[in-house]
C-alpha cells in the first residue's frame, strides 16, 4: 500500500475509532497521510507503507501491527522482530489477488498452529452491502477472479486475461481500417488516422516510449490519440525512432489534435522523450512530495507518468471502466494486444509470452488523461453568415440608418447655432435705432 491508498483506506477506517480528546500530537507525512499519532496516556500509533521499504519498519518496538493487504515477505519478517515487553500481535487483511504467495504457505496453510488464526469471509457476508451492489460485483467478475475477489479464495491467476472476453468481442465487432496512413521518413514508423481533428472536438494522448530498439522482439514506441466525446480512438502512431525524436513526434501529434493533454511514460528512456517534449504546453506532470522538516512535506511537479505498483492498478481499472462505458477502439493491433494482456505472479498486467503491450499501455495512459485532466469548456460558436439576399438587405438598412444619423446630426448642429443668430440680429436692430 502507498501513501495515497493508506490515507484513503487504512487511516480513514482507523481514525473513526480514535478519541479526539485523547490525542496529544499528530505528525503528517507525504500526500496528507498521517505519520504518527501520540496520545495523552503515552501510547503511540505510527503508519508505514510498503513503498518505504524494509528499513522503515526497523528499530521500533511494537505491541500490535496491522497490514491492510498483503505485505512483502521481508517487511513481514522485519515486523515480527519488533517484539517488546508484551507479546506482539499481527493482523493481516487481504484479498488474495497474487495467487499462491508466501501468505498461503505460511499463514493460510499454517492455520492449524495455535498462534495463527484465519478468518475467511465472502463479500456476501458484509451486512452493510446493499443487494444491488452485491449483484453488480457478481456481474463484474467471473471465474477465478470472482473466487479471489468475492470469496477470498487462493487461486492461480497467472496467465488470466485482463480484459474479459465479452469486451474483446465488442471491440472486434467495431474494428475498422484507418481513413488514411502516413509513413515515417525512413520507414521507421506509421501513423494510422481514424478521425481527423474536428473543430469542436477535444482529445487526449498517451505515449509509451519503450526503448526504440529496432530488434523485432523489442517493444515498439506507440502514441494513442482518443477523442473525449464520444470516447473513441482517433489515431495511433507506432514505430521505432530515437527517444528524443519520439518525444517531439508525440508532442507534434498532440498539438495537431488541438494541443491535447499528453502523458508520456517516464520509465526507461521516457525521460529523454520528456526532455525533448518539455516545451509542449499541455504535458502531463505528476505532483510528488519531498520532506522539508521531519513534520513538513512540500509538493514538487514531476513531468511524465510513472508506471509502478501504485499506478498499475489505476491503469488497469481505468482501462476496464472505459471499455465498459463504451470506449471504441478501431485499430486491430491495439485490440489484439488487449487480448494478450494477462496477470503475472504478482497480480500485475503484462503481455503474454511472445506478445507486446506497448499499444495497450499507451491506450491506458490516454484513458488516464481522460479521467485526470478536466475537459475545456466548449467555446461559443460565432453566428453563421446570412444568405446573400439577407446580406444585401442588411447592407441597405445599414446605409439608411447611417444616412438618418448624419441628417440628425446636421439638424442638431443647425439648431444649436440658430438662437445665437437671432440674438445677434436683435442687438443690431437695437443699435440702429
Amino acid at each position: 500500500m502507498d501513501f495515497s491508498q493508506q490515507r484513503e483506506a487504512a487511516q480513514a477506517a482507523f481514525a473513526a475509532f480514535l478519541p479526539p480528546e485523547e490525542i496529544m500530537n499528530t505528525l503528517h507525512g507525504p500526500r496528507g497521510a498521517i505519520d504518527t499519532v501520540k496520545f495523552r496516556n503515552g501510547s503511540r500509533v505510527s503508519f508505514r507503507t510498503c513503498e518505504q521499504g524494509r528499513e522503515a519498519f526497523q528499530g521500533a518496538t511494537l505491541d500490535w501491527a496491522w497490514f491492510d493487504e498483503e505485505p512483502l515477505e521481508p517487511i513481514w519478517q522485519e515486523t515480527l522482530a519488533r517484539v517488546g515487553k508484551t507479546p506482539l500481535e499481527v493482523w493481516v487483511t487481504l484479498t488474495p489477488l497474487r495467487g499462491y504467495t508466501w501468505t498461503h504457505a505460511r499463514l493460510f496453510r499454517g492455520q492449524r498452529r495455535p498462534d495463527i488464526a484465519v478468518i475467511q469471509a465472502s463479500t456476501s457476508d458484509n451486512p452493510h452491502l446493499p443487494p444491488s451492489e452485491l449483484r453488480r460485483l457478481e456481474l463484474e467478475y467471473a471465474g477465478p477472479m470472482a473466487r479471489a475477489r468475492l470469496h477470498g479464495e487462493y487461486v492461480d491467476l497467472i496467465g488470466l486475461g485482463v480484459v474479459p472476453s465479452e469486451l474483446l468481442m465488442a471491440l472486434r465487432a467495431v474494428q475498422a481500417q484507418p481513413i488514411r496512413a502516413e509513413r515515417e521518413t525512413g520507414g521507421l514508423g506509421e501513423l494510422k488516422v481514424f478521425e481527423e481533428p474536428e473543430e469542436d472536438a477535444q482529445y487526449v494522448v498517451g505515449a509509451d516510449p519503450a526503448l526504440g530498439d529496432p530488434a523485432p522482439n523489442r517493444d515498439f514506441q506507440v502514441v494513442q490519440v482518443l477523442r473525449r466525446s464520444p470516447f473513441r480512438q482517433a489515431a495511433v502512431w507506432c514505430g521505432k525512432v530515437g527517444a528524443d525524436r519520439f518525444g517531439l513526434l508525440a508532442a507534434e501529434l498532440a498539438a495537431r489534435y488541438h494541443e491535447a493533454p499528453l502523458a508520456i511514460e517516464r520509465n526507461g528512456l521516457g525521460l529523454a522523450a520528456l526532455l525533448a517534449a518539455r516545451d509542449y504546453p499541455n504535458l502531463y506532470s505528476e505532483e510528488r512530495f519531498g520532506r522539508v522538516t521531519p513534520s513538513e512535506w512540500s509538493p514538487a511537479a514531476r513531468i511524465g507518468w510513472v508506471t509502478n505498483s501504485e499506478t498499475r492498478p489505476l491503469m488497469q481499472s481505468g482501462l476496464l471502466a472505459a471499455l465498459r462505458d463504451g470506449l471504441l477502439v478501431f485499430d486491430s493491433t491495439t485490440i489484439e494486444e488487449l487480448a494478450a494482456l494477462v496477470m503475472d505472479h504478482l497480480g500485475r498486467f503484462c503481455a503474454r509470452q511472445g506478445w507486446h503491450d506497448d499499444h495497450a499501455v499507451a491506450l491506458m495512459l490516454a484513458v488516464q488523461m481522460q479521467f485526470l485532466v478536466p475537459a475545456e469548456p466548449l467555446r461559443a460558436k460565432p453566428p453563421p453568415p446570412p444568405p446573400e439576399h439577407e446580406a444585401h438587405a442588411l447592407f441597405i438598412a445599414q446605409l439608411q440608418h447611417d444616412h438618418i444619423r448624419r441628417a440628425a446630426r446636421r439638424a442638431q448642429r443647425a439648431s444649436r447655432f440658430l438662437p445665437v443668430e437671432e440674438e445677434s440680429a436683435a442687438v443690431n436692430r437695437k443699435t440702429s435705432e
